[in-house]
């Protein structure tokens, strides 16, 4: 795009190349000005242009934040758009932490990322602000695990005796009291932002394993809004899995125990940033690596919990560990950053549904209990759909051990006990909602999988043959 705009000060700016675009806006490189974008509203949006002016006059809460810098207006002197810092080679947060994408992050990693989400929110709460529409597809991560928070104009801003409102919002993360609310004339309270950091948490700790994505069927926004106990809750849990203490520890489980159980309907109740920020923090300093495979981190003394339970957990080992040192400081609000960075544009699910429905995504099966390996391949008419590997359970997480794959899920009964026939399947991840229909026949077969998320399959009439839910990898085999 070869157009010009300029700053109410009459400061001039050329647009470049476009390097992405979204529902409301496009992303310019600008010209000349190597370390900042621009962000030009697309025909047919309105934005708010009181509430971009007030953000520029603010300033950044955070340096990781791509916060409006210089309002751009078009030749009639409306709003155009604004600059806004660069961002470099970085996916969505809900691409690290999803399987399916092969990120695959080990513990240090997961807990640094978690721990930056979280200073940055509480960065923003000390200013007065609240983020709103916090979701994985909003924040960005780097190679080097470097966060940056995008979308800064959906942001909650107060501005003098006027509250600027966050429009919009991601139902899995919405806090309970919000549900059905008109976000347009809505001022949210900090304690929102809270509930939906607290499921990113987990969502990165336990690798994409949404809090209330288990038990019975219903995608997670319907189990907040009925008070569904979550996954791990400590009264009335959905789940007979084992809880996830080695994984996260004591003092983060109870954490996540007062954001969704007291927290649920108590919404002063749950952990602030702030106290998110001193958790992740104490956890990764007392993240201990393993002699034997530089992936694997365990908290405590004692034995590695992986070696125990999962030996290729998070791949096979790599040339460099990551460094264990205590995280930075944030720096001061008004730091410049010190490398620019550059805009990639969001990648959808849409196009891996084909791929994953034709490898029919596996399962993590919460509430089954122990699995029995299977011991001789069976007749055709089992009809049973198990691994082809020996099925062990560990502490904290359901896995099988199969060549070089470590894999977190068991085995499937179809409810009518029959597994022929052509099905429709519905893939509902943390943010959105797939369909597909598989084939599953009579003879034997090996379906590869790789995938996290939630799902049910159903027969023609709609009928409820079996849901699963959960973190899985591997080969599934029908016999």
């Amino acid at each position: 795009m070869n157009a010009n705009f300029v700053t109410p000060r009459g400061k001039k700016f050329r647009l470049g190349q476009k390097l992405g675009s979204g529902k409301e806006a496009i992303i310019y490189e600008v010209v000349g000005t190597p370390h900042k974008v621009a962000k030009i509203y697309q025909q047919g949006t309105t934005p708010n242009r009181d509430k971009i002016e007030a953000m520029v006059r603010m300033g950044t809460p955070h340096p990781a934040i791509a916060w409006p810098e210089d309002l751009l207006l078009d030749a009639s002197g409306d709003l155009a758009g604004f600059t806004m810092r660069r961002i470099e080679k970085a996916d969505e947060l809900h691409d690290f932490f999803n399987p399916l994408r092969g990120s695959n992050p080990n513990l240090h990693r997961a807990w640094h990322v978690a721990y930056q989400i979280a200073e940055i929110m509480s960065a923003c709460h000390q200013h007065n602000l609240v983020i709103g529409d916090v979701n994985a597809r909003n924040i960005l991560v780097t190679p080097s695990d470097t966060v940056a928070w995008v979308d800064a104009d959906s942001f909650q801003v107060p501005s003098g005796r006027k509250i600027h409102y966050c429009e919009v919002c991601v139902p899995c993360y919405l806090a309970p009291e919000l549900i059905g609310a008109d976000f347009k004339t809505t001022e949210r309270p900090i304690h929102v932002d809270t509930f939906a950091l607290a499921v990113l948490v987990a969502q990165i700790l336990l690798l994409g394993c949404h809090p209330f994505a288990g038990g019975d069927a219903g995608p997670p926004k319907e189990k907040i809004e009925d008070g569904t106990p979550w996954l791990w809750g400590a009264i009335g849990g959905p789940t007979k899995a084992p809880k996830p203490q080695p994984v996260v520890g004591d003092d983060v489980l109870a954490a996540f125990d007062r954001a969704f159980g007291t927290g649920l309907r108590q919404p002063d109740q749950r952990p602030a940033a702030m106290a998110w920020c001193q958790l992740l923090r104490t956890g990764l300093n007392n993240l201990v690596p393993c002699p034997r495979h530089n992936q694997h981190y365990h908290l405590g003394k004692g034995p590695c919990y992986w070696c125990q339970t999962s030996p290729n957990a998070f791949g096979p080992p790599t040339n460099r560990r990551a460094k264990t040192a205590r995280p930075p400081m944030p720096p001061p609000a008004t730091a410049v950053p010190q490398q620019p960075l550059t805009w990639r544009k969001p990648v959808s699910l849409a196009p891996y549904l084909g791929f994953a429905m034709l490898v029919l995504a596996g399962f993590a099966l919460f509430g089954t209990g122990v699995m029995s390996p299977p011991e001789t391949r069976g007749p055709k008419t089992q009809q049973a759909l198990t691994f082809g590997r020996q099925i062990m359970k560990a502490d904290g997480l359901l896995t099988g051990k199969g060549g070089a794959t470590t894999f977190a899920m068991l085995t499937i009964t179809p409810l009518n006990g029959a597994a022929a026939g052509r099905f429709q399947v519905k893939l509902e991840t943390a943010d959105e909602t797939l369909s597909a229909t598989a084939e599953i026949d009579e003879t034997d077969q090996k379906l590869t999988i790789d995938q996290c998320c939630q799902f049910r399959l159903l027969s023609a009439n709609g009928k409820t043959l079996f849901e699963v839910q959960g973190i899985y990898r591997g080969t599934l085999e029908q016999y």
